[in-house]
């Protein structure tokens, strides 16, 4: 998996800003909190609807969706 991957797998619901239209992020390696990534309003809509999509209790805004060893299958599949 390559790092831009990781990063988007382990974005959390609560790392989304949707009234400061950012993503807070993590450096992975050292486990501290980066600055906010702004946001383009139209991807924060379409982020709107696609988390009123999930299940509740779903902490992670895409839980394993790029990792074959999480999901159990190749990504893409």
């Amino acid at each position: 998996m390559n790092t831009r991957a990781f990063i988007i797998e382990v974005i959390r619901i609560g790392d989304i800003h949707f009234d400061r239209n950012t993503i807070a992020t993590r450096n992975h390696k050292a486990g501290k909190a980066m600055a906010e990534r702004p946001m383009p309003e139209a991807i924060m809509t379409e982020l709107s609807h696609y988390v009123a999509t999930l299940p509740d209790g779903q902490e992670r805004l895409f839980n394993g969706k790029f990792s074959p060893c999480r999901s159990g299958t190749a990504a893409g599949n």
